[in-house]
């Protein structure tokens, strides 16, 4: 069986209307849900929003709230969708890199790279 990574989920979140916020917002949960099927733990800056409407966690504490989750992560996970004009996104992308962190765009690439994690593992027993 592949390791369980510690995944940041990485897309789209805000836009200039609500409509295509909440649509966002849906796609972001809906990857994060999926990487939770897979077998994976998922960070979920989407559900971010929640503590923001409650009106005592500002915006920027949230973003450095989840970069904070970022830097201790195994990989992240990219949701295309209006990634390459989120400047959050991009953000994400580029600290990954920085940090060494995979990025992925795709769930099925995500899991080839847990099960290599997993027989390179094996290999080394």
């Amino acid at each position: 069986m592949a390791r369980h990574l510690l995944v940041y989920c990485a897309g789209a979140y805000s836009a200039s209307d609500v409509i295509t916020a909440l649509g966002n917002v849906r796609r972001g949960l809906s990857m994060s849900y999926n990487v939770l099927m897979s077998g994976h733990y998922p960070y979920v800056p989407w559900s971010d929003l929640l503590l923001h409407l409650m009106g005592s966690i500002s915006i920027d504490t949230c973003y450095e709230w989840s970069l904070a989750f970022l830097e201790k992560c195994d990989c992240v996970l990219v949701n295309p969708v209006r990634a390459k004009e989120s400047i959050g996104t991009q953000r994400e992308i580029a600290i990954a890199m920085q940090l060494g962190i995979p990025v992925f765009y795709r769930l099925s690439d995500l899991e080839l790279y847990a099960r290599n994690l997993t027989e390179e593992t094996n290999d080394d027993a």
